[in-house]
């Protein structure tokens, strides 16, 4: 018997418990140390500033994230867009990558414009 009770009797052992893990609220997922450190550095800034709610503050940290890959992969050009352009051209940066930068680039230059001359 495994219990003080009287005819209580437990068939098989307690399974073994599981180790524990934070479910709620979910915990970060770190940056993966492959990851050249100043481009790290932004990414991790652009994420504190994402779970602070500074929106904007985190749209500048993965603008600098990418500027930063543009260097560390020893771009040419002058500009951010042609950076990406040329890393899109060398195969070191996908399609689908390409149009999502250029689209953050797009709505950081529309932020510094006058809103006269930003057509709708």
């Amino acid at each position: 018997m495994c219990s003080n009770r009287p005819g209580l009797a437990l068939k098989t052992p307690p399974a073994k418990w599981s180790e524990a893990r934070r479910v709620w609220p979910e915990p970060f997922s770190a940056v993966a140390l492959s990851i050249p450190e100043t481009i790290r550095t932004c990414l991790v800034e652009a994420r504190k500033c994402l779970h602070a709610t500074a929106y904007t503050a985190c749209v500048a940290m993965s603008g600098r994230g990418v500027e930063e890959m543009c260097r560390h992969f020893g771009t040419k050009r002058q500009t951010l867009f042609e950076g990406l352009k040329e890393l899109h051209e060398r195969g070191l940066l996908m399609h689908a990558c390409m149009n999502g930068a250029m689209s953050c680039a797009n709505i950081a230059t529309w932020q510094r414009m006058p809103p006269a001359l930003i057509s709708t």
